[in-house]
């Protein structure tokens, strides 16, 4: 993202509703058809006896028939039971699951739990896939074989109408993976529909849907961002991202970008950082971010990778990730970059809606959450310098959990920048020796106050056009906002100056211009006074997270899964505030500073 990067949500070059390039080259890119609906109905499960069993004596005999004790499988033999997996996609399932979550016509898949998806797929031979489920971490972890299925080839359908959708939750010992497929484009070849492990269940659901119950959100057309010929600058800003669930510290400490970087889909290709995409605003030119987090989708759902990425001959490969488009290898380097996203407008412009339209998919959106925790938990217990302050400082030692978000926030768009305040804070607090400095909650509270007001009150800025209209287009505090109201009071006098000479002079053209010189200027003068800071938008949206009561991570259509007798899912709880200081006089309802 550039840096206090400000845009406008409405496109003005392109109509509402423009479909999305499928692959970055039209001359490779197939044609995108509407998939006619199909008449199946949706399934429902049957158990067999031994399955049966197997429910009943890890769960009681509320799911039905006379408990009969059968001993739990190991992890180890937890593959299957004695019932091999069902073959062929006629299976059909007693729980009358259907595929419509949602009340309403056609309604559109969306993100249901804040849970990380523990739901693997591997890649076969022609076209193949397994799915499993992942037990335990690390080393522990145990991978239960639950289906098979295999995409009908050569499948033309857009992008934002799945052929397949694969859902998990889980509450105490039981887990549901909700399979959601379209048999005219998917061959679900074998199901195993009940696994007993050590610690509980896996049950696996499956719906046969109908054409127009499995979409997600069409993806909004790319924005150029300036008119010439051969731009090769685009962007794009959705408003899908982590809200409801807001469970975790990382999920509240990531809330702070919301507004600031953009949602699940967001595609900056227009900056200093060639390409950024998602929920984290990974970047491709420095540290290889995006490079890492499309490595990791690739290896949790190849089928995800391969239906977005892979069909249109981008591939990451290597132990430190690497693309490679149509069999040609790029570098991690600006110019490779430069070389692989912007060689074209078609090019960048099909990256663009092809990377939007996948973060669109709830299941990327899932993997991009996941990817995101680990990413801020490990950035934020990472020990940090600056260029003149040698002194490590660990931002989770030093900040209260806002602050945290905060400081992500800030370093997100300028980390050198963000880890100067950082450690201008802790000095500020405990002086130059931080090293034997003990902190207790009161220091946090107090570094993060200062923090915070160091972020409230920057002078960052950013600027956009050329000559004589370049003017600061954001700012991280108010600083940097009252460069810009001076910048624009000045530039307008100095137009009303030469206007009122070339008058003098008789000279209408050299007037006119002037006159269209002050007009542009007292827009940029306007915008600038209205115009939220970077520090505004991450305070507000930390803010809201604190008041708003997190969504149960058990979706309500998933409840009739799950026996009353089991653990229930804990009550999300409110955020409470924080033991800190008073904060920067920002009214967080508001998107201007008070007063």
């Amino acid at each position: 993202m550039p840096s206090v990067d400000e845009k406008k949500q409405e496109d003005p070059f392109h109509a509402p509703g423009q479909s999305q390039a499928r692959h970055p080259d039209p001359a490779v890119r197939s044609a995108e058809v509407a998939m006619p609906a199909s008449a199946s109905a949706p399934s429902a499960v049957v158990q067999t006896p031994e399955q049966r069993q197997a429910v009943v004596s890890l769960f009681g005999p509320g799911y039905g028939g006379p408990a009969k004790a059968i001993p739990p499988l190991r992890l180890s033999d937890a593959t299957l039971l004695s019932a091999p997996m069902k073959q062929g996609h006629g299976v059909e399932h007693a729980t009358g699951a259907t595929c419509r979550d949602h009340a309403g016509p056609s309604p559109t898949l969306r993100m249901q739990t804040g849970q990380d998806s523990r739901v693997v797929v591997g890649a076969k031979a022609k076209g193949a896939y397994d799915v499993g489920y992942q037990l335990g971490e690390g080393k522990e972890a145990t991978r239960i074989s639950v289906a098979k299925f295999s995409p009908v080839a050569n499948d033309a359908t857009a992008l934002h109408h799945l052929p397949i959708y694969i859902e998990d939750v889980a509450s105490g010992t039981h887990r549901i993976i909700h399979i959601k497929y379209d048999p005219e484009r998917v061959n679900l070849d074998a199901v195993q529909e009940v696994t007993a492990t050590g610690d509980g269940m896996v049950q696996v659901v499956v719906s046969k849907c109908k054409a127009e119950d499995l979409l997600v959100k069409q993806a909004p057309a790319a924005r150029p961002v300036d008119r010439s010929p051969d731009n090769r600058r685009f962007t794009l800003e959705t408003d899908e991202r982590i809200t409801q669930h807001s469970s975790t510290p990382e999920d509240r400490i990531v809330s702070a970008l919301a507004s600031a970087e953009g949602g699940f889909a967001t595609v900056e290709a227009s900056d200093a950082g060639v390409f950024t995409w998602g929920q984290g605003q990974w970047i491709v030119a420095s540290g290889a971010e995006l490079q890492k987090v499309l490595s990791f989708i690739k290896a949790r759902r190849p089928d995800l990778f391969d239906r977005y990425w892979g069909s249109a001959g981008l591939d990451v490969q290597g132990k430190v990730p690497t693309f490679q488009y149509q069999g040609q290898a790029y570098k991690n380097t600006p110019e490779d970059m430069l070389r692989l996203f912007r060689s074209s407008k078609d090019r960048n412009l099909g990256f663009t809606n092809l990377f939007a339209q996948a973060g669109m998919d709830p299941q990327i959106q899932r993997l991009q959450r996941e990817y995101l925790r680990h990413e801020v938990r490990e950035f934020l217990d990472t020990a940090t310098t600056t260029r003149t302050d040698k002194t490590p400082l660990k931002p989770s030692q030093w900040l209260t959990e806002r602050g945290q978000a905060l400081y992500y926030s800030s370093y997100k768009n300028l980390p050198e920048v963000a880890k100067e305040y950082l450690h201008a804070a802790v000095q500020a607090v405990v002086g130059a020796n931080a090293d034997a400095a003990t902190v207790d909650a009161a220091v946090q509270a107090r570094v993060a106050a200062e923090f915070e007001r160091l972020f409230q009150q920057s002078g960052v800025k950013s600027y956009e056009g050329t000559g004589d209209d370049k003017h600061i287009l954001g700012f991280w505090g108010e600083g940097g906002r009252r460069e810009a109201v001076t910048q624009g009071e000045q530039r307008i006098q100095q137009a009303e100056a030469q206007r009122t000479e070339a008058l003098a002079h008789g000279d209408a053209a050299s007037a006119k211009a002037a006159e269209r010189s002050k007009s542009a200027w007292t827009r940029h003068l306007s915008d600038a006074k209205k115009r939220e800071s970077r520090y505004q938008k991450s305070a507000r949206d930390v803010d809201a997270v604190r008041r708003r009561k997190p969504q149960a991570d058990l979706p309500p259509h998933a409840v009739p899964y799950f026996s009353a007798d089991m653990n229930n899912p804990p009550v999300p709880r409110h955020i409470e505030d924080e033991d800190e200081p008073a904060r920067p006089d920002i009214d967080p309802e508001s998107k201007h500073e008070v007063g």
